[in-house]
Parts: C-alpha cells; structure tokens; sequence
C-alpha cells in the first residue's frame, strides 16, 4: 500500500511546490499595506487579482 501512495505524496509535493512559488510571486508584486483582519482589506485585494 505504502509504494502506492508514493507517486500520490510526488504529485502532492509538486503541485504545493508550485502553488506556493506562485503564491510568493503575488505577495512580491502585493501591496505592501494588506491589513490581515480588515475584511475590506483582504476582500478588495483578492478582487485585484
């Protein structure tokens, strides 16, 4: 079962890999004044994506 799941946990690792390279992209190229627990702040910087 355990040498099933290994091309899964691969796929898993490179997909995460990716997203979060994409994920640092965005914030480097984010506003630098994002207030986290203001609703409207996060509400209208997704909506600038």
């Amino acid at each position: 079962r355990q040498e099933n799941q290994l091309p899964d946990l691969r796929v898993q690792l490179e997909v995460f890999d990716d997203q979060r390279e994409t994920d640092e992209e965005l914030a480097n190229h984010a506003p630098s004044v994002i207030d986290l627990s203001s609703h409207v702040d996060v509400f209208y910087a997704i909506l600038s994506q």
